[in-house]
């Protein structure tokens, strides 16, 4: 199914299938109705929906009558996270919004961001595949430069020698972008194949402190930011 909403496309072809519920006995079944959690290039998120004429999904088809439908529903982070704790199995969630304590000790910090730096927190942590909270830990640690964080040279050499296969194919390249006090943005342009390079290299940066600050589908690029070396 594909929808534009509030200017956005939503389709179901070429969003991640992250996890599918069903209620009830099938298809034949009035209040039977299925949802399908999906993620976006973009790390939004988004239910399809479709059920029959007596579940959450019906649509009227006249008067007093109601007929079986299908909805796309776009979801912030914090409702599909909630989303994944009523539906999902632990693994399956923790795999995709996080590790989740055990019950070590934690504080709860209260922050007031305006709308769209949140959601772009939550997407770039949705990116990165982790949490909110471990994406802000991590951006902290380097801040107060704790720990060992990729530099520029680390992640050109990533693509030179794993992804290009030691220069010897032309599959992605590196661009440095802005520079900031601490770090450094690095674009990467994959030339091809850029789903599996983009895989290993969201891998490769989950290891080793890159943070995958944006993506740009329609141009097969990504921007990492990694520490500024002296």
């Amino acid at each position: 199914m594909k929808k534009i909403i509030n200017g956005k496309l939503y389709d179901t072809e070429t969003a991640k299938e992250i996890d599918v519920i069903s209620h009830g006995d099938g298809p034949r079944d009035f209040n039977y109705f299925c949802e399908t959690l999906y993620r976006k290039r973009t790390g939004e998120y988004f239910i399809h929906g479709k059920g029959g004429p007596m579940s959450r999904y019906a649509e009227a088809s006249g008067q007093n009558t109601w007929s079986g439908g299908e909805k796309i529903i776009p979801l912030e982070y914090k409702a599909a996270a909630k989303w994944g704790e009523e539906n999902m199995t632990a693994e399956d969630y923790q795999r995709e919004f996080g590790e989740v304590s055990e019950g070590e000790e934690r504080t709860v910090l209260s922050i007031s961001l305006d709308t769209a730096t949140a959601d772009r927190i939550r997407r770039i942590a949705t990116m990165n595949s982790t949490s909110v909270s471990a994406l802000v830990a991590s951006r902290f640690a380097l801040c107060s430069e704790v720990g060992d964080t990729m530099t520029e040279s680390d992640l050109v050499a990533f693509v030179e020698e794993d992804l290009c296969e030691g220069n010897k194919l032309n599959n992605a390249v590196c661009y440095s972008k802005e520079c900031h006090e601490k770090e450094q943005d690095i674009q990467v342009v994959f030339n091809k194949d850029h789903r599996r390079l983009y895989g290993r290299l969201l891998e490769f940066c989950g290891k080793h402190g890159g943070l995958i600050i944006e993506t740009h589908p329609g141009t097969l690029a990504t921007i990492v930011r990694v520490k500024r070396e002296a």
